[in-house]
């Protein structure tokens, strides 16, 4: 079973999110309304969660310099950010932020299903080749 974490601060658009995110199978392990409460955990639920999905508009650390500290702490761990109609700008902001995924909202199966599969096979692969799993 693969689990995420989910940071939004918007309760109504995190419902929606979860929903969304559900229907794919993911599991939301946690929903964290602010940026700092996620990182005071982040330590103690490394193991536990497979992708962390930060909606637009987190605070008190945008979503670009959050998804930077998650993959400097743990670099094998994707992230997914949820915009609002995402532009080649954002695109390339995601790149240099190591996000692995960029979802549009409002949220639509097959772009969800697909872009959250490519994150977990994205870190899936990472951690193989962390163990030296590579011939």
């Amino acid at each position: 079973m693969t689990s995420a974490v989910l940071i939004s601060s918007s309760e109504d658009r995190g419902t929606n999110i979860r929903a969304s995110l559900g229907d794919t199978g993911l599991t939301i392990h946690r929903q964290y309304s602010s940026t700092s409460a996620f990182l005071a955990a982040l330590p103690t639920m490394s193991d536990e969660v497979d992708l962390v999905v930060i909606d637009q508009g987190v605070e008190p650390i945008n979503e670009w310099d959050l998804a930077r500290e998650i993959s400097m702490r743990f670099p094998a761990l994707p992230t997914a950010v949820v915009l609002d109609s995402p532009t080649q700008s954002d695109y390339a902001r995601a790149m240099d932020a190591n996000i692995r995924s960029v979802i549009a909202y409002p949220l639509e199966f097959e772009d969800v299903q697909q872009k959250i599969q490519s994150a977990l096979a994205w870190g899936q692969t990472v951690l193989l080749g962390m163990k030296g799993g590579f011939s």
